[in-house]
């Protein structure tokens, strides 16, 4: 997956988890945001 942002930089986020969801997050419910099931997970490396 590639995304392009300026919310933050690379190095702030390597060796961080990332898990993807089945559809968008609510950003209301806790914690995953009624975002449905967990499609994949894994760790961000350089």
């Amino acid at each position: 997956m590639t995304f392009f942002t300026n919310k933050f930089k690379i190095s702030q986020i390597i060796g961080k988890s990332v898990m993807i969801h089945q559809g968008p997050d609510d950003y209301k419910t806790q914690p995953a945001g009624n975002s449905g099931m967990r499609l994949a997970c894994g760790v961000i490396i350089a």
